[in-house]
């Protein structure tokens, strides 16, 4: 079942974008991953995703994320909640697409 995560990480934006980038998940995103949209918030970085299943999410966190985090030397974790999805509307899926590309690596 498709799950929303929202996750909320208590480091900088530039930590942020050191992560991603040592992920290399802009080029080659991971098994089961839809959506990942970010941005600063007053106390760090919120992400959203939408995944298949919440497994592969914890899979990704556990595997790729904080072994990543922990070999730029971030000792914070996310925290996340997730919520299975009860509904999917993207009139704008097209522009969304567009949008995307702006952030491209």
């Amino acid at each position: 079942m498709a799950v929303l995560i929202v996750m909320d990480w208590d480091e900088s934006e530039a930590d942020y974008f050191g992560i991603v980038s040592r992920m290399g998940v802009q080029g080659t995103p991971a098994e089961g991953i839809h959506v990942h949209v970010a941005g600063p918030t007053a106390g760090g970085v919120r992400i959203v995703e939408l995944w298949d299943e919440l497994a592969e999410f914890e899979a990704f966190v556990d595997g790729v994320l904080l072994p990543t985090a922990e070999a730029a030397g971030i000792t914070t974790k996310p925290v996340y909640v997730s919520f299975p999805v009860a509904n999917l509307f993207a009139p704008g899926l097209k522009e969304i697409e567009k949008l995307a590309q702006q952030f491209a690596g």
